[in-house]
């Protein structure tokens, strides 16, 4: 005898039916949005990092504003001392504090020596005095071919610091070493960037010093000193004193 098999088809509830698809549904757009904010997301936090830029540290003005009755310092060698001028007053420095007193009275405070390097000059001088107003700094020019230039920027860089560290908020121009260009380039790069870190202006003097008319002339007696064919003589101090001043505002 043969049995037949029959297959029994269950009736679903159409609320069942209808229960589950709205769950599927559910389920695959609630994946889809969970996707789409961890893209997003992940996008934000990549552009964050690439495109951030830090906020630059204020600076002080390239040109220095100087207040009336300044007090001003001047660190410096021979240029500074004033060596092969007629007078003190025709030197750069001498030009400067007259600048200033146009307005009322000018203290200067100098300290300078002829001949020095720079680093001994940092150890004559570690502190810087207070209470400036504006610091002409002047140092260079017998470090070079005399100091390795990596040498001359570390000890550029304390003189500098001890200006900036007295006086933050003083008014600070840099001369640059006095002679050729083809010399001086590595040890005026360094005092370029020591002097612009600092918030000061550099101003260089290669560009003066190959003026013959404003050196010299060798074996001249000038001011009781017996002039050679380097150092600047007061045509030199006029020309300097108007590139430094050319830098410096006075109220």
């Amino acid at each position: 005898m043969s049995k037949k098999w029959s297959r029994t088809v269950e009736k679903r509830d159409p609320k069942t039916i209808v229960f589950w698809a709205f769950m599927a549904v559910a389920i695959v757009v609630g994946v889809g949005m969970y996707w789409a904010t961890s893209a997003r997301t992940s996008e934000a936090d990549v552009d964050y990092v690439s495109t951030y830029t830090p906020a630059p540290a204020p600076t002080l003005p390239a040109t220095p504003v100087v207040k009336r009755a300044p007090n001003l310092l001047f660190y410096g060698d021979t240029l500074t001392v004033g060596s092969f001028t007629n007078d003190d007053a025709g030197t750069f420095r001498g030009r400067i504090v007259a600048a200033a007193t146009e307005s009322g009275p000018a203290t200067p405070i100098v300290m300078a020596k002829s001949g020095i390097r720079t680093g001994s000059f940092a150890s004559m001088y570690p502190d810087a005095p207070g209470g400036i107003d504006l610091a002409v700094v002047e140092l260079g020019t017998n470090d070079v071919n005399n100091t390795p230039p990596e040498a001359f920027r570390g000890a550029y860089s304390r003189v500098v610091t001890s200006v900036r560290t007295a006086n933050p908020s003083a008014g600070l121009i840099c001369a640059g070493a006095w002679g050729a260009e083809v010399n001086t380039t590595p040890y005026d790069d360094a005092i370029r960037q020591v002097c612009r870190d600092a918030g000061g202006t550099y101003v260089p003097l290669y560009s003066l010093y190959i003026n013959a008319s404003l050196r010299g002339p060798e074996g001249a007696q000038i001011g009781g000193q017996i002039a050679d064919n380097f150092h600047p003589n007061d045509l030199g101090h006029e020309a300097i004193a108007n590139a430094l001043l050319g830098n410096i505002t006075f109220e």
